[in-house]
């Protein structure tokens, strides 16, 4: 299927919207998908219903969004597309990481498949985007990934991920040291939810907004 000719640009973004809620753990529903994009319900129901009429998606009676094998193909390419500006960004460009999320919004369309196979080749298909997320469905990073609202204290994590769309967000967990890739100690874990870490010695604390943000895999627990 010619992934540049299907869709315009307007349904690209829903698709990927759709995509990007699954990876986050999220159902994908209309209202989210407002959120998300930041347009009116009305706008989102009627995009839904082309979607649908195209085969792209289904609804079901909960309201409930899935795509169709039709739609996962088209938005795995989305955002793999998104993916690879990004890395190309950093590693080409030596942009700071948590600026490349915009950047990509900006870019991902015009890239080919051409283009994506050739940038595939050159980053390897085992490799993640910046903000962790894999370039490739079947990528073992993403195995065994949890939120790291959902750890305990003692234990000792890896950054598996983050969630890229907010930029102050980004460069907070710059300043923090918090990137793809880094270890972390759960030094305690309070009542409220809030997180104290120590990450190269020093201990930085985040509460449950942060923590429902970021992804982590669970190395072991320190004795």
């Amino acid at each position: 299927m010619n992934q540049d000719k299907k869709t315009s640009i307007s349904q690209e973004d829903y698709l990927k919207a759709i995509w990007e809620l699954r990876q986050e753990g999220q159902i994908p529903i209309g209202a989210r998908i407002a959120e998300e994009l930041k347009v009116s319900a009305p706008a989102v129901t009627l995009a839904l219903k082309r979607l649908s009429k195209d085969g792209y998606v289904t609804v079901d009676k909960n309201n409930r969004i899935y795509l169709t094998n039709k739609g996962e193909e088209t938005a795995s390419h989305l955002v793999r597309r998104h993916q690879l500006v990004e890395k190309l960004l950093t590693d080409f460009l030596k942009m700071e990481w948590y600026k490349v999320h915009d950047e990509a919004e900006k870019l991902e369309h015009t890239i080919s498949p051409e283009m994506e196979e050739r940038l595939l080749e050159i980053f390897g298909k085992s490799q993640t985007c910046p903000h962790g997320y894999p370039l490739l469905e079947n990528n073992k990073s993403s195995i065994n990934v949890k939120p790291l609202h959902r750890a305990e204290s003692g234990q000792i994590l890896r950054i598996s991920r983050v969630y890229e769309k907010d930029r102050k967000f980004l460069e907070y967990l710059d300043k923090l040291g918090i990137t793809p890739g880094t270890e972390v100690y759960v030094n305690d874990k309070g009542y409220d939810g809030t997180f104290a870490l120590k990450i190269k010695g020093k201990i930085v604390h985040l509460g449950g907004i942060a923590t429902n943000r970021i992804w982590v895999k669970i190395l072991s627990k320190k004795k």
